[in-house]
């Protein structure tokens, strides 16, 4: 009887522990029960972006945002650290525009988290310190 009392817990446990390496090795089953997600369409939004500066030479160089600003990424306001939506990318854009190490541009490389997974917004073509009429 003590054997047969244990066994759902112990199928539960089994199930809990080979499920995801189940999906794993097998590949995402077709049917009706979805697969378990964590925290779905959480970050949807959520950009990671890199800016340059073009140097004298016209060659491009990184400009650290933080720096830029002078602060560190500890002590950055919201907006400075955690970017949501390509516009408040463009928005520090052209606000780092106004710092002396932007050396008068910057460009925007932006990759941005959708539903259907990460997509290329902003391959810093445009200089975001030149004013388009």
């Amino acid at each position: 009887m003590s054997r047969l009392r244990h066994a759902p817990a112990l199928l539960v446990a089994l199930w809990i522990t080979a499920s995801p390496a189940w999906h794993q090795v097998l590949g995402q089953p077709k049917g009706p029960v979805r697969a378990w997600t964590m925290f779905r369409g959480y970050g949807v939004g959520t950009c990671l972006v890199a800016f340059e500066t073009a140097g004298p030479d016209g060659e491009r160089q990184v400009l650290d945002r933080f720096s830029a600003l002078g602060t560190s990424p500890a002590e950055a306001p919201p907006f400075v650290r955690r970017l949501h939506g390509l516009d408040s990318a463009e928005r520090l854009g052209r606000r780092l525009c106004r710092s002396p190490e932007s050396q008068g541009s910057v460009y925007l490389d932006a990759t941005c988290a959708t539903r259907d997974g990460w997509r290329v917004r902003r391959r810093g073509k445009r200089d975001l310190c030149q004013r388009t009429p």
